[in-house]
């Protein structure tokens, strides 16, 4: 995350090769930020938009820069704000598709506006929140390209709105954020749901996996199970006492039995049961019939890093992926 810049300026001066536009559907300007880029490009941009049809929320296109500083201008349409998960994963496609963009058109500097802040209505802090996040989310998977990132805030409270949504996901536990490049490694191999795991001992990692369900063609092959069993290998023990487990989302029953015979004795989990039907998982269902009480079981249980991991399901939204 050391290629990404906090900065107060004006998006329509920045020398870079890329800045990207808050766009409406019909890519022909508007308000705010939008305005202000087609004002400052000149009209040559309105004629190549034009051309364009149009853009769907979510969904990002290139032109030339014109007039403006920026070889070129990305235009993108945000989420009118609804207070819906749909709103988390069109704003987080915005920026997804724009850094892909600037990567097909071998792009290597982009300044972004604070997309869907303005008359769109988004919460300030959420908005930042999910750029940060998705922006984190495509470099990790683009590791081997090079790009610098300008956010460009209008005022010093966006500014400041950025700056706590970054350190908040810099103060993600270190153990889970390992288990949150599990979960990404997973969505993106299409191995199956949004779930990591990381298997610690005395500090040390022993073992890391994910879901594999899909890739795997086996209905046992949840994260936590397959870290397990990794982890039993590389002790060359069925005990695991002494470890403990991190993982994206709170253990199902399978796998909490699972941990009681290895003698795991403490999970930490991000995104709970509940929070699976975002992604239309069936686990509420599914504990509602096996386990209707978790208050005396062996194994303690300590939700952290729950924003960080919920970031995986709105990830995992976004791809092709099958159920039942």
């Amino acid at each position: 995350m050391n290629n990404i810049e906090i900065r107060i300026c004006d998006i329509t001066k920045l020398d870079c090769d890329a800045i990207v536009n808050a766009a409406n559907k019909t890519l022909l300007g508007g308000g705010g930020v939008d305005g202000a880029i087609h004002r400052a490009a000149g009209r040559g941009l309105l004629e190549e938009c034009r051309t364009l049809n149009g853009c769907e929320t979510g969904e990002a296109k290139i032109t030339a820069g014109y007039n403006l500083p920026a070889r070129h201008v990305i235009h993108t349409v945000g989420p009118i704000y609804h207070n819906s998960r749909d709103d988390v994963v069109l704003l987080g496609n915005c920026y997804m598709n724009s850094l892909e963009l600037a990567r097909k058109n071998d792009l290597h500097s982009i300044a972004f506006p604070a997309i869907s802040t303005g008359a769109y209505g988004y919460p300030a802090y959420e908005a930042c929140n999910v750029a940060i996040h998705s922006i984190n989310y495509w470099l990790q998977n683009n590791s081997d390209y090079d790009i610098r990132i300008i956010l460009s805030c209008f005022d010093q409270k966006m500014k400041e709105n950025y700056e706590k949504a970054f350190n908040d996901l810099k103060q993600t536990n270190v153990f889970m954020k390992i288990a949150i490049e599990e979960a990404i490694r997973g969505i993106h191999n299409r191995d199956g749901g949004p779930f990591g795991c990381v298997i610690v001992r005395n500090g040390k990692v022993i073992a890391r996996n994910h879901n594999r369900v899909l890739a795997d063609s086996d209905a046992s092959a949840h994260g936590e199970i397959m870290a397990i069993r990794d982890a039993g290998k590389a002790l060359g023990t069925h005990d695991l006492s002494g470890c403990e487990l991190y993982t994206t989302g709170e253990p199902c029953s399978m796998c909490l039995s699972a941990m009681i015979w290895a003698n795991i004795e403490k999970v930490y989990y991000g995104c709970s049961i509940e929070d699976n039907s975002i992604i239309g998982f069936r686990d509420g269902k599914i504990e509602a019939m096996l386990l209707k009480n978790r208050l005396y079981l062996p194994v303690k249980m300590e939700q952290i890093d729950r924003d960080e991991c919920l970031m995986l399901f709105y990830d995992y939204l976004r791809t092709s992926h099958e159920l039942y």
